[in-house]
């Protein structure tokens, strides 16, 4: 097992505010620890509102080593300005790609080649009593696990490019998907990262899966792929989040033996978008925090 340390500091924090002088984002100067193993770009932390309790943030992680590794997991404390523990957070690594550990896919690697991966940041403030001006950096421990990397199982493909929908109050990203293998496969847990018209990203969204049926224009919310299914990514955004532009496309896939219709949050009361986002990302981590465990005991 190797550990690896990346603290991303502000000194201070630099901020931006919105139309009614309150802060919405801050941009953390970044600087690494104890390792050369991983750099880190601009890191950006932000809310939808100045009454949102709610952070989100993509700090952009590059890995320079050359050993595989997979399920890094990335214990987050987040820090006042006088460097005083605010609260402590946990969850995984993302990247684009997807590698087969030998007995389930996961996108939480890296390798020499597929080097480029993102810490994802969603947390409810108000679970801590913390008030979004108070923070001011953002500590990582990075903790993974050698391996070597195998193709994934199964086989989706991305169908031309973004595009982007409106409606009345709001406007939805779009990316079409073709499962091109021979295995069914389900397609929970993609996700969209956004960026803003300074190209900042902080915004990012799991997407919900859409199958074409049988007719060109009838989709139906589903996220089990079989061979030769074609269908969609998509992620709503509210037009009061401002204009943001879909600018990565993490796809996650793993094998399945179901082949019904798979619906995300079925039969739960979550509805709010902040709430929906915030309670995948806990299931989303506690799969990869129990395959990890399975990975380790092998």
């Amino acid at each position: 097992m190797s550990c690896f340390f990346l603290t991303a500091c502000s000194s201070p924090s630099k901020s931006e505010k919105d139309d009614t002088g309150t802060a919405t984002l801050i941009q953390p100067d970044v600087r690494i620890l104890q390792t050369t193993e991983f750099t880190a770009d601009d890191a950006f932390i932000g809310r939808r509102s100045e009454t949102s309790t709610f952070i989100y943030g993509v700090i952009p992680i590059v890995y320079t080593g050359t050993q595989d590794l997979v399920y890094i997991e990335a214990e987050v404390s987040y820090l006042g300005k006088n460097g005083d523990l605010l609260f402590d957070d946990d969850t995984y690594l993302r990247q684009p790609h997807v590698t087969f550990t030998g007995s389930v896919n996961t996108n939480t690697f890296v390798t020499a080649s597929m080097n480029e991966s993102y810490c994802f940041i969603i947390v409810d403030l108000e679970d801590y009593g913390v008030e979004f001006s108070e923070l001011a950096s953002v500590e990582l421990r990075l903790d993974g696990n050698e391996f070597s990397y195998a193709e994934p199982r199964g086989t989706i493909a991305v169908v031309g490019t973004p595009y982007r929908s409106d409606g009345s109050s709001t406007y939805t990203w779009n990316q079409d998907i073709r499962n091109a293998g021979d295995e069914t496969v389900d397609v929970d847990f993609s996700r969209f990262v956004y960026e803003n018209d300074a190209g900042q990203k902080y915004l990012w969204g799991y997407t919900t899966s859409f199958k074409q049926g049988s007719g060109t224009d009838v989709w139906e919310e589903d996220n089990i792929f079989g061979p030769g299914d074609t269908g969609r990514l998509s992620d709503e955004l509210f037009n009061s989040d401002g204009s943001f532009t879909l600018s990565a496309a993490l796809l996650s896939w793993d094998i399945t033996t179901d082949t019904g219709v798979g619906k995300r949050l079925a039969g739960t009361a979550v509805t709010d978008p902040d709430e929906q986002q915030y309670t995948l990302q806990r299931i989303a981590d506690q799969i990869t925090r129990n395959a990890r465990s399975i990975y380790q005991g092998r």
